[in-house]
């Protein structure tokens, strides 16, 4: 039985799909067991509803008692690894992932850490979009506003952005997701659009940033895929996370 990793309506490369999948089911061998209560609660959930799991089965697999196979790199991406939270049996059900931008190991006492963008399932080849749906989480889009917010208090966070805003002169300044950059002279999709940000005399006025709701963190064309400096900034940001997280845990 094979698998493929999909995001919306994009498919992840098949190399990665297939070293994950391989590392889950050397993590589903008797070396390291699992808990057996979980494979029927996960039947029904993905055949009734075809998405990744709820928050509630998602403490669950992150808590299961079985050692993780470590994180597949996406080599489409400059920082997106998938960490496997599921260890299927041939003949169980579709992995589940956890994206994030850190490659550190996620911490199992906290299943909805803010340093995971959402969980995504693996599709079994011919079944359709059954597993395939992406669950955002929302810890993540609060420390990515933050983030960009601290961001634009800093003058040179980001070459291209300030020269957008010199050139805009006076008005608001949309964020983009580089994912889908819009034509010249064109305002990007809503659900491209991460923020907005008053401009006076070509300089941004940080204490203006609003966050636009519409932004969507996954969508047919992937994962956020910031601009260099705010992805920089973001990333500094989920370090600290990852490390006051574990240090809470304690």
């Amino acid at each position: 039985m094979s698998f493929a990793l999909r995001i919306a309506h994009k498919t992840i490369p098949a190399s990665v799909a297939r070293n994950a999948v391989r590392s889950l089911r050397i993590s589903a061998s008797p070396q390291y067991p699992r808990s057996p209560a979980l494979v029927p609660q996960l039947r029904r959930h993905f055949a009734s509803s075809g998405r990744v799991m709820l928050p509630s089965l998602v403490q669950g697999l992150t808590n299961a008692e079985h050692v993780r196979p470590p994180p597949e790199r996406d080599t489409s991406h400059p920082h997106l690894f998938y960490h496997p939270l599921t260890a299927p049996s041939a003949a169980a059900f579709p992995p589940v992932f956890a994206l994030s931008f850190l490659e550190k190991p996620l911490n199992p006492e906290i299943p909805r850490s803010r340093t995971i963008l959402g969980w995504v399932g693996g599709q079994e080849e011919g079944m359709g979009d059954e597993g395939a749906g992406f669950q955002e989480n929302p810890g993540f889009r609060e420390l990515l506003h933050e983030a960009i917010a601290d961001a634009l208090n800093q003058p040179g966070f980001d070459e291209a952005i300030e020269a957008d805003a010199l050139q805009r002169g006076d008005g608001w300044l949309h964020i983009t997701d580089n994912r889908n950059v819009p034509a010249l002279n064109r305002i990007g999709d809503p659900d491209d659009i991460v923020g907005t940000v008053m401009v006076q005399d070509g300089k941004i006025i940080a204490s203006t940033y609003q966050p636009m709701p519409s932004y969507r963190i996954c969508t047919a064309d992937g994962p956020t895929h910031l601009p260099e400096g705010l992805a920089k900034k973001v990333l500094g940001y989920l370090e600290k996370e990852w490390e006051k997280e574990q240090k809470d845990s304690l």
